[in-house]
């Protein structure tokens, strides 16, 4: 009976918990922090489709964030084939520590790499310092990558990537995403993708729920030599659950 009821009140203790540090999860997306609230958990679905010619495909994807601190987070994200034909790809663990916040300006550390678990892949890894400016409706995410996989040769990238957020009221918000990528750090071979989308957060007694989103974008939108490539387009629809 003590058992019982010492993990009653454990439950209640975790429950109470999240139900506090979802409550501190601001609905606009212009508000969000570069980092989870200490013990938010969050929960993504993805499922994105290829539009190419003559081939089309699907991709599906799976991920989990964790708030460790205030100032930490970590998450693990698996990425999927759906169609033609279902397959595992490499997963990847995310840590991403906020070194300076303030209301307006938020940076940090970022670091990414890949478990390569498929057949002739290869482990990377990605450091980044990313950025995050607020002003009224309105956030910028940039910032500087580095991308290093170990294939045969070794690659190495440096990106920089930009994303902007408006929020057009307090639950709607339109997003779009560009940038630039250069292999080998040679910026006259450069890659622009360009991408756009609406967010709308939902929301109930007072606390956020999560996050639905629809985008399409072109990852190929711009490359060497000023060219645009409009026939290679991804739409993805995908969502988040806070705990």
């Amino acid at each position: 009976m003590k058992r019982i009821l010492f993990a009653l009140i454990l439950s209640g203790l975790v429950l109470a918990s999240a139900t506090v540090s979802t409550a501190q999860i601001p609905a606009r997306q212009v508000d969000r922090p570069l980092t989870l609230k200490q013990g938010v958990v969050a929960a993504d679905v993805g499922v994105g489709h290829t539009m190419t010619d003559p081939t089309e495909s699907t991709d599906a994807s799976l991920g989990f964030v964790y708030g460790v601190l205030d100032d930490l987070q970590l998450g693990l994200s698996l990425p999927m084939g759906v169609d033609p034909t279902f397959e595992t790809n490499d997963p990847a663990i995310v840590a991403i520590f906020r070194m300076h916040r303030t209301q307006e300006l938020e940076a940090g550390l970022k670091i990414e790499t890949s478990i390569p678990v498929k057949e002739g892949s290869a482990a990377e890894l990605n450091v980044g310092a990313p950025v995050r400016w607020r002003s009224g409706p309105l956030r910028i995410d940039t910032g500087v990558v580095l991308g290093y996989a170990l294939t045969d040769p070794a690659q190495k990238s440096l990106q920089i990537p930009i994303g902007v957020s408006y929020n057009l009221n307090d639950h709607l918000a339109f997003q779009l995403n560009t940038g630039v990528r250069a292999p080998e750090f040679e910026f006259d071979k450069y890659i622009m993708p360009l991408g756009a989308g609406l967010v709308y957060t939902l929301t109930s007694q007072g606390m956020t729920r999560g996050d639905i989103g629809v985008s399409a974008s072109f990852p190929f939108f711009m490359q060497k030599g000023n060219v645009t490539t409009t026939d290679f387009m991804v739409i993805s629809v995908g969502g988040r659950a806070f705990f």
